[in-house]
């Protein structure tokens, strides 16, 4: 709320915030995550485009109109594409190899609905999940956590999620939950029960997101592998 804007007001507040709040010191990031990073963005990018060219060539084909080159231009754009695309999942492996995290790796990729792509946008934005003390805080780092208004009328009501955090990985989790919500017991037993209440398919499917980012804190945090019958007595 201050009226004022300049280098010296900010100063003064980024000032009072580290005696306040103690911050705690920030990390570079690793090479491996920042090179991950890099190639998760770049293989969203190839995705978009490779979607893109199937929905033309899909609008091309039932035109009918479409001349015979064309297509076959665009199917090679399309065979390209894949290409390129398989090339960059590669290589993500090998840096995954030469990082000192693949048993992370292997970890993540153990639970029932996360694959490869996501183990990956996983470590490149989480690392091995240390700085963080919860799964209740790497729900919150994605945006997957409830937004509720508490004020005047509108006492207890739920808005969906916050979407205030990294959307990339908001995208993987959500992903990854429409495989979970049919072969990770956990999930599928949570998806099916919230329907069953009447929630809708996108209610729930978020709900199965928090559920598989509770697994891969557990499964990471305590260095297990996921059993997928597991039941817990508590």
């Amino acid at each position: 709320m201050l009226r004022i804007k300049s280098d010296k007001a900010d100063a003064e507040l980024i000032a009072l915030y580290g005696a306040e709040q103690s911050p705690k010191e920030s990390k570079s990031l690793e090479e491996y995550r920042r090179r991950l990073k890099s190639y998760t963005t770049v293989r969203a990018s190839y995705v978009k485009q490779l979607t893109a060219m199937r929905n033309l060539l899909h609008s091309q084909r039932i035109s009918g109109q479409s001349d015979e080159r064309i297509l076959r231009r665009i199917k090679s754009t399309i065979k390209g594409l894949k290409k390129v695309i398989k090339k960059l999942d590669k290589e993500m492996e090998e840096i995954i190899k030469g990082s000192g995290v693949r048993d992370v790796y292997e970890r993540l990729l153990s639970i029932k609905g996360i694959g490869k792509v996501t183990a990956i946008g996983i470590i490149a934005y989480l690392g091995d999940l240390r700085d963080f003390k919860s799964s209740k805080q790497v729900a919150s780092y994605i945006g997957i956590t409830p937004k509720i208004m508490q004020s005047g009328k509108s006492l207890n009501n739920s808005l969906g999620i916050t979407k205030q955090g990294n959307s990339r990985l908001r995208t993987l989790f959500y992903l990854a939950s429409l495989s979970a919500s049919r072969s990770n017991n956990a999930c599928k037993s949570l998806y099916k029960r919230l329907l069953s209440r009447g929630k809708q398919k996108k209610t729930a499917l978020i709900a199965v997101s928090n559920k598989l980012v509770r697994q891969v804190f557990a499964i990471v945090k305590h260095e297990r592998v996921f059993q997928n019958d597991y039941a817990c007595n508590v």
